[in-house]
């Protein structure tokens, strides 16, 4: 009897560290150490990658992840870059992609680095930058697109004058000139490529101010990526948006607002209707005061 009182209690004695141990927590996994030679690989990797990086116009900021694989004879044989916070832009991301392929091939990977292939992450910000604005408004404006292509965009300069006007501003926006030379605005069409583009929405195209302040160029693109025509209205709402960029205006998620990236009714929501009124006050300028170009208002002063 006194054997099996001494069992009993050893099985008792036992029991209770057991479940306290089962009730612990489990432990976190511990993270792998690099090892001097492999960190200062994938810093090498990434600076070379920089090297390459040709950074895309943005409306807004972007921020990626950039992954890509270099195998020991140091050949990319996986990438992948994501959009991980703003609005996914295709061209950003296609902007990282291309700086990826510009970089190989790197250097092959040393000999003391386990495993046979190095893996480079890391986050990659694009910060928009800010479109010099003219100098005064109307702003003269030249159409460089065949007359019956012309429709969506005299509508979509209709539009923004209607915006303005049904906001109390009397200002008138853009006088029509018959050539290049007397413009600060050209607006035309364009096939190039690497245009940014928003496949969702059929978006295609950049407003862009030369280095001399004194011409901005809107192009527009005319077909989706396969190569298929966009519509008259998709033509007109891209108007819209790059139209906008010349007001500092940024794109936003806002189903309703001009510089969106999913338009169904065109409109400014208030932040916008501020920046523009603001704007408008600036460069309000008379006859005798008048002064072409554009100024960057964001630049110290």
């Amino acid at each position: 009897m006194a054997r099996f009182l001494s069992l009993s209690v050893l099985l008792v004695a036992l029991a209770a560290p057991l479940a306290a141990y089962a009730q612990e927590p489990p432990k976190a996994p511990t993270k792998a150490v690099l090892s001097p030679e492999k960190r200062a690989y994938m810093i090498q990797a990434r600076d070379k990658f920089l090297e390459n990086w040709l950074p895309p116009d943005v409306d807004a900021d972007v921020r990626l992840q950039v992954y890509f694989r270099i195998d020991r004879d140091g050949r990319v044989s996986k990438t992948e870059v994501k959009t991980i916070d703003g609005d996914k832009v295709e061209s950003a991301e296609k902007a990282a992609t291309d700086a990826i392929q510009r970089s190989q091939p790197f250097a092959s990977v040393p000999a003391s680095v386990d495993p046979y292939a190095v893996e480079v992450r890391f986050p990659l910000r694009i910060t928009a930058k800010a479109t010099p604005t003219p100098f005064c408004y109307p702003v003269a404006t030249f159409i460089a697109v065949p007359a019956d292509k012309q429709e969506p965009i005299n509508k979509a300069l209709t539009k923004w004058a209607s915006l303005i006007k049904d906001r109390g501003t009397t200002t008138p926006l853009f006088t029509m000139v018959d050539s290049r030379e007397k413009a600060d605005v050209i607006i035309e069409i364009s096939t190039d490529s690497k245009m940014p583009r928003i496949e969702k929405t059929g978006f295609v195209g950049d407003y862009k101010v030369n280095s001399t302040l004194t011409t901005a160029i809107l192009r527009l693109g005319t077909t989706d990526k396969a190569g298929a025509a966009l519509t008259s209205d998709q033509i007109y709402n891209n108007t819209l948006q790059l139209l906008g960029r010349s007001f500092g205006l940024a794109s936003t998620t806002d189903a309703d607002s001009v510089m969106s990236t999913s338009r169904f009714n065109p409109d400014l929501n208030p932040e916008q209707s501020r920046v523009v009124s603001e704007l408008l006050k600036d460069a309000v300028c008379t006859p005798q005061q008048a002064k072409r170009g554009f100024v960057d208002r964001t630049a110290p002063k």
